[in-house]
């Protein structure tokens, strides 16, 4: 007991010189780095009883008894102060397993993080594990850490080790079963008429053999299908989930830096992740504007399908996918996984999803945006082929009367609440600029006037000759790739860098230009002035992942919490550990994705074919 209390004695002064000179505070972590856990037991015996709230006594009471009987287990299980704090080191876990598995007659342990900050001038927290009785309420403790001390602190994240199964995990056991009992029943129909010359299309939905095949095979799609555009997406996808594993494992604390310290400020394929979705966005209406015109041309238009054809093909999986992914993070288990839980959002909120609202009203899961967003212009896309069919190249000008609209609406909430970096490594993750800014569909609308814009002019262009000559590809070449790079680089020459205007010129200017720029590549690939770029992009090998790229990308996301969820340790998460983390998360997803592809997509697809695809209802667009 006498080293404890001249352990006590050694807290206090650590503390009071923390308080005394907040920018020097490393002075007092050399003087003892158990600070938090000696101020603990200080606070606690010296304070009175009934100075304590009810709810509290019992908490108190454990605490007392540590000094004697469980000394050892609790300290041992706590974080330290990071060694190498000021080199950006601002994680210490402590001991999560052994935590909660502190269970006995008197006491059972409960792990939380302490978050802390000495000074002002500190940007970030220091993260600590703690082990505290379970009867404690973080808020006690917190009032604890905070007697006498001035500076900033932090108890919450707790987690006693339960893994409980919630309505998330029972709704996937329920449509588990009888999604395994059809798939099950359509296959063994299947092999069972494997010689017949006619089958019932109804029985073979599910079929695993035939869903397998269908999504594996490398065949030539039909003229409407630009080649080119599977690499496009594949090589997106991937840039996508790449943005998504190192944005997990930051918002989780599994980093080890500070924003002066980051090794990956300079990554520019972490910076400019969000383009990737811009290239979705220019894609998907490049080619519904041009499959629609061609349609019309053939056998007419009709709206109402088109709306249902693609709410079909979007929010079952989506909704799937978040049934899934909530109710398997339940059930994981480690000191970070509680820094992301949004199960109480999805539980209440889920319905939104459905509604294809999470723009607008708070949703679960947070690439679903995307859908969203997707899902709204592809609602007001068929008015914009109606003014292209009827009035031809003049419609171009309500076109850029709509960029116009977009940009001016960007460069408004960008003077509204200051955001003047072009682009930081912590910058993407602020949440009112994610909420304000990218989460709105009307400031991301340019990227998809542009391909819709293109559709046409390739439709119209589609059975003329290109035309161009070698000097004017190599032009357009030099003009596209170019763009790209600078479209990429040039935030990396702009970091710290603080106007408001620049950020909002970048932001605006650089998406539309990064359209074009994926519009002129298309268009020299598919006439022919591609060369090895083609011959690459439009490889057989992309067309099994670009069929997978939707699914890929919704459950990329999840895999991440998942396996950052279980680590038991941080660390700097330099350019290598990212790449070996994203492969690993690569090879989860597109093991799921092929799953849930052939169990959910490809079912839904050839039911909706079935059911919609020579359908005549009302709301027929005619021209």
């Amino acid at each position: 007991m006498l080293v404890i209390k001249i352990i006590k004695i050694f807290s206090v002064l650590a503390f009071a010189n923390a308080n005394a000179d907040g920018d020097s505070f490393q002075h007092s972590l050399i003087l003892n780095r158990d600070l938090l856990l000696n101020q603990l037991f200080f606070e606690v015996d010296s304070w009175n009883g009934t100075t304590i709230p009810d709810n509290n006594q019992e908490c108190r009471k454990q605490l007392l008894a540590i000094h004697d009987d469980l000394f050892d287990d609790i300290y041992d299980n706590w974080g330290h102060i990071p060694t190498g704090l000021l080199n950006g080191k601002l994680n210490s876990l402590g001991n999560y397993d052994d935590c909660v598995a502190i269970k006995n007659e008197t006491l059972e342990g409960k792990y939380c993080k302490t978050f802390i900050k000495f000074s002002d001038s500190q940007k970030e927290f220091i993260r600590i594990g703690i082990c505290i009785p379970r009867s404690c309420d973080p808020k006690f403790i917190e009032e604890i850490f905070k007697k006498g001390s001035s500076s900033v602190i932090i108890v919450d994240q707790c987690s006693d080790g339960e893994k409980t199964f919630n309505v998330f995990t029972y709704i996937i056991f329920f449509f588990g079963f009888i999604l395994l009992s059809l798939i099950v029943t359509s296959s063994v129909y299947d092999y069972r008429t494997r010689e017949c010359l006619r089958k019932n299309t109804s029985m073979m939905f599910f079929s695993l053999k035939k869903n397998l095949k269908k999504t594996f095979d490398l065949s030539e799609s039909s003229n409407d299908h630009f080649n080119c555009i599977d690499g496009m997406r594949v090589i997106t996808m991937m840039w996508i989930m790449y943005y998504h594993t190192y944005l997990v494992a930051y918002r989780s604390h599994y980093t080890d830096f500070t924003e002066d310290t980051n090794p990956q400020k300079t990554n520019v394929l972490v910076h400019s992740g969000i383009l990737g979705v811009d290239t979705f966005f220019c894609i998907s209406g490049f080619l519904m504007t041009f499959i629609s015109l061609k349609k019309l041309d053939k056998e007419g238009f009709d709206v109402v399908n088109s709306i249902i054809s693609r709410y079909l093909r979007l929010a079952p999986l989506m909704m799937a996918v978040i049934f899934i992914i909530n109710g398997v993070l339940g059930l994981v288990d480690g000191p970070l996984s509680i820094s992301f839980s949004n199960l109480r959002v999805c539980k209440t909120n889920w319905w939104v999803n459905a509604l294809m609202l999470q723009n607008y009203i708070d949703g679960c899961y947070g690439p679903s945006w995307y859908i969203s967003a997707d899902f709204i212009f592809h609602l007001i896309t068929p008015v914009l082929i109606y003014g292209f069919k009827k009035y031809g190249s003049r419609f171009y000008g309500l076109i850029a009367i709509l960029i116009t609209i977009s940009i001016l609406s960007t460069f408004h909430i960008f003077y509204k609440y200051e955001f003047e970096e072009i682009i930081t490594i912590m910058e993407p993750y602020r949440k009112d600029r994610f909420e304000r800014f990218n989460l709105q569909p009307h400031f991301r609308y340019s990227c998809w006037l542009i391909g819709v814009s293109f559709g046409y002019f390739l439709y119209k262009r589609d059975s003329r000759k290109p035309g161009l000559l070698n000097i004017e590809v190599l032009f357009c070449w030099i003009l596209a790739l170019g763009t790209l790079s600078v479209k990429l680089i040039y935030p990396w020459t702009q970091l710290g860098e603080k106007s408001i205007f620049n950020a909002a010129v970048y932001d605006t200017f650089g998406k539309i230009c990064w359209a074009l720029s994926i519009c002129v590549i298309i268009f020299l690939c598919e006439k022919g002035h591609g060369g090895f770029i083609n011959n690459f992009l439009s490889m057989q090998f992309w067309k099994p992942l670009s069929r997978l790229s939707y699914t890929m990308y919704l459950v990329s996301f999840g895999v991440s919490k998942w396996n950052v969820g279980n680590a038991r340790s941080s660390f700097t998460l330099g350019f290598k550990e990212t790449v070996q983390m994203w492969w690993f998360d690569t090879l989860c997803s597109f093991c799921i994705a092929v799953v849930l592809h052939v169990s959910i997509e490809l079912p839904i697809q050839e039911i909706q074919g079935k059911f919609f695809k020579k359908k005549r209802i009302e709301g027929k667009l005619k021209v």
